[in-house]
């Protein structure tokens, strides 16, 4: 009978090989690599074909609507499309101003009722603040809302499921205009918003700030020289047979 012997070197060195490529495989699947990852994400952006060159242009409404006006008016001179993520309580307060977004052919969506963190709230908690929203919205334009984003941006694993599962598309950004920061200026606003805006990105205005209303066609001039087309939320995204990955980014399956 033979007897084999294993050499300890040998032996440890086989062992590192093998924790070394699944520790590899774990990592390769958490980056995407493979077409998955293990987090519930929102929608920052969205992969389109070669040539395509829309994106959507967002605002978040929870203070004031003085501006609007001004918004609407920018926005129909460069035969942009936006989409407004508003307050349940903000349609409540100001539901002309959300009805004449509304007939301006604009998309109207769910930034929650109150802008509570939705982290920490349950899950009871979140749903009341979705649907209280999606109740408000309907009251003053009579169409039922599928589109979410956080307050403060705000989300983990919990809340995009919750959301999901409630029939909701969960909306992120990957192009941040800062237009809410005290030490942005104009330029400072044009600038980061035009050079990060590529195809199928989603931008982040505010309304009822220092500089939005007055840079905002700015900016929608240079963007529309450069080809680029604001379509709403609704119209960028893929409502089914799609993935997001690692980053974010949505995919056509």
């Amino acid at each position: 009978m033979k007897i084999f012997t294993v050499n300890i070197k040998t032996l440890i060195l086989g062992m590192t090989a093998i924790c070394t490529t699944l520790c590899l495989l774990l990592l390769l699947a958490s980056s995407n690599v493979f077409g998955a990852h293990n987090r519930n994400l929102p929608i920052y952006r969205v992969s389109l074909p070669e040539n395509d060159r829309r994106i959507s242009v967002t605002f978040d409404n929870a203070w004031g609507a003085d501006d609007i006006p001004d918004i609407l008016s920018s926005l129909e001179k460069y035969n942009a499309k936006a989409t407004f993520f508003i307050l349940g309580t903000w349609a409540e307060k100001f539901p002309e101003t959300v009805r004449k977004i509304y007939d301006a052919g604009h998309e109207i969506a769910n930034h929650s009722y109150a802008h509570y963190k939705p982290t920490k709230l349950d899950k009871t908690e979140l749903l009341n603040e979705i649907t209280k929203c999606n109740d408000a919205i309907k009251n003053v334009t009579g169409q039922d809302c599928v589109i979410y984003r956080t307050p403060y941006g705000d989300y983990n694993d919990f809340v995009v499921e919750t959301a999901k599962n409630a029939g909701m598309h969960v909306i992120q950004w990957d192009v941040d205009s800062l237009d809410w920061k005290e030490d942005m200026s104009k330029d400072a606003i044009f600038q980061r918003v035009t050079a990060r805006t590529k195809s199928g990105s989603i931008i982040l205005f505010h309304n009822d700030t220092k500089y939005t209303k007055d840079v905002l066609p700015l900016i929608l001039e240079k963007l529309t020289s450069d080809g680029f087309t604001s379509v709403p939320i609704s119209e960028l995204i893929y409502k089914e047979q799609y993935f997001i990955n690692a980053q974010g980014e949505q995919h056509k399956k």
